[in-house]
This record gives structure tokens, sequence and C-alpha cells, in this order.
């Protein structure tokens, strides 16, 4: 069973290897490697219609220099795929809250630049319900979700729980 990024593409790279001793299902190759990669998903998304974050992708033709002026902050950091690319400390994402603290880790991990994308952390709702769009076999599906206050953070929230909660 595989529990996160890493283990499924290792599982659908070896799928045929690995048949011969286990048996799983897994989504077709380029389906799985589709949702694996944040840039391509959201590619995805925005063509069918579903709303994403604003998003931005530094790249030579996009320097951050030049990407600055435009970012809200805070900003989260999304590695493309978190089976090729390691953060520090093993981190999933990180959070940038302002242009010298972004600036400062890409001078720092410079081949970190090109290898995700930087996306505007969803205003929040005040804790009013908040639509989710969502794209499942092919059918476009509004779920309304009411954000639960977390104490520890001390801001709404919206997520899925350990227990596999939508909350």
């Amino acid at each position: 069973f595989a529990a996160n990024d890493p283990a499924l593409a290792f599982m659908s790279e070896h799928e045929a290897e690995l048949a011969a001793v286990a048996h799983f299902v897994l989504p077709p190759r380029q389906t799985l490697l589709d949702v694996l990669n944040k840039d391509r998903t959201r590619t995805i998304a925005e063509a069918c219609g579903i709303r994403v974050p604003p998003t931005h992708t530094v790249s030579a033709g996009a320097p951050l220099a030049d990407l600055l002026p435009s970012l809200r902050f805070p900003l989260l950091f999304k590695p493309n795929n978190h089976y090729d690319v390691c953060l520090p400390g093993g981190a999933k994402n990180l959070v940038f809250r302002g242009p010298d603290e972004l600036t400062a880790f890409f001078r720092q991990y410079p081949r970190l630049v090109s290898q995700g994308v930087l996306q505007e952390i969803i205003r929040g709702s005040g804790g009013k319900p908040v639509d989710i769009d969502v794209l499942r076999d092919g059918k476009r599906m509004t779920f309304t979700v009411q954000p639960e206050y977390s104490e520890a953070e001390k801001r709404w929230m919206i997520g899925v729980a350990p227990d596999h909660r939508i909350v």
C-alpha cells in the first residue's frame, strides 16, 4: 500500500516487476504523474475551469526578480513533485512571509528555484463555509466545507484530518 508520493511514483515506475510478487491497483502511469506534479495538476484544473489559487512558476523566462513585484505574501513553495525534490528538513511545502525571506532561500538553494511553484495562500473566510471544486471521473463536483478554528495555528483551517474527515 503506497502511503506517499515517493512510494506511488516508485510503484508506478516498477509496476511490471512488482506485479510478480504483489497485487495492487494503480491509475494509468500518465494520470499518476499528472496528479503527482503540482504544476501539471494546476494546468489541468485550470483547463477544466476549476479555480486554483494564483500560482507563479520561476524559470529562465520568468526570473524571481521579475516576479517579486507581483507576488502577494505569504506564499507557499510547492515542489513540482515530492519524489525528485527534497526540501530542507524534509518539509513538504515551505511558507514565505515576505520577499526578503523568499530571495534569501533561493539564494541558499538555487537548484530549487525551477523545481516547484509559488502559490498564494487562499485568504481566510473568517469561519464562513467554503466551496471546494473537485473533478473526479470527468465530473465536476462542489463540496461546501465548514472551516474549523485551530487554537494551535490561531486561524481557520480546512483540510483532511488524520481520521480522513474533510474539515
